[in-house]
């Protein structure tokens, strides 16, 4: 039951910090004002994502550090404040917590503080890819010494990078159809195709980042001579899981990007309604969002179990 939780709790983590990172640098480049529809009063929507972001990843950090010490000391319980103590001061995985912990308390203090203007969200980027980076080593990466650490560890800092970028960007694009749907003007689906058409213009750099580090971290947690463990141990069949479910995240942002997008643009340049495809662009990004979920839960489960190249 107990590895549920630590499985649960960094799940949370991921989702939080790649939103939050994501999200962020989205509002510099993807996102003009708000979009179509109402400002919420003191914080705007971007402003209110990424607070429930970073207050979310605060608490999956607690709980993540919470159940590793309940898992080293048994008899203390969840949540005891002296074990919990012990592992962030005294274990390589519990510092890079701490120093997470504050990052996000940072993030927070940063909302209160400043006002939504772009160096606010050019610090909240800032420190997003901070914490996203620093999951490179509470990860298999960080076993490794010497130059295959090195390489190992670039690897993960970039996927994760990447990663972010994409899985991020997904959830303000989604709130942005959503919003254009609901408002039903020509201006805020011309918002949401210029978003679209930003997001996409980085979207190959960012695949590609993605598959090439995501080979080198095969290459060093499975191994050429070890490929058939990804059909015959629970590591390798998760793995594959993952894999096709990213595959599954490729079809629909090719979609997107090559049939509905092109759509979107040309029934606006005809005077158009675009209701129809703003209402599949809706589907199509929220499922994506929904795989991506199901692809970190997947890397949360294979962060907890021995890589086949470990055996």
């Amino acid at each position: 039951m107990l590895d549920w939780v630590i499985v649960s709790a960094r799940l949370l983590q991921f989702v939080c910090a790649l939103v939050l990172f994501g999200f962020s640098l989205f509002r510099i480049y993807g996102l003009r004002g708000e979009g179509p529809g109402p400002s919420t009063g003191r914080w705007d929507w971007p402003q209110l994502s990424v607070i429930i972001a970073a207050t979310g990843g605060l608490f999956g950090v607690l709980w993540w550090v919470a159940a590793s010490a309940a898992a080293f000391f048994p008899s203390a319980g969840l949540f005891d404040p002296s074990s919990m103590w012990i592992v962030l001061t005294e274990t390589g995985f519990g510092r890079i917590a701490f120093m997470r912990v504050g990052l996000l308390a940072l993030s927070i203090a940063v909302i209160v503080i400043l006002t939504s203007t772009r160096i606010f969200w050019i610090v909240q980027s800032m420190l997003g890819m901070l914490i996203v980076a620093s999951f490179a080593w509470t990860g298999h990466g960080a076993y490794n010494s010497g130059l295959e650490g090195f390489v190992h560890t670039t690897a993960d800092i970039l996927h994760l990078v990447a990663a972010g970028i994409w899985i991020g960007a997904l959830l303000p694009l989604g709130v942005l159809i959503w919003r254009s749907v609901h408002a039903q003007t020509a201006t805020g689906a011309q918002s949401t195709l210029e978003s679209l058409d930003r997001f996409s213009g980085i979207g190959p750099m960012v695949v590609a980042v993605l598959v090439l580090s995501g080979l080198v971290n095969s290459w060093f947690l499975v191994g050429i001579a070890q490929w058939s463990a990804l059909f015959r141990t629970e590591y390798g069949i998760a793995l594959t899981l993952k894999l096709v479910f990213f595959g599954a995240m490729l079809i629909l942002a090719a979609i997107n990007r090559y049939r509905l997008s092109p759509r979107l643009r040309s029934d606006l340049e005809q005077g158009l309604s675009p209701a129809s495809v703003l209402r599949k662009l809706r589907v199509a990004v929220l499922t994506e969002f929904g795989l991506s979920i199901i692809v970190l839960a997947a890397v949360a489960l294979l962060g907890t179990w021995e890589p086949p190249i470990a055996n």
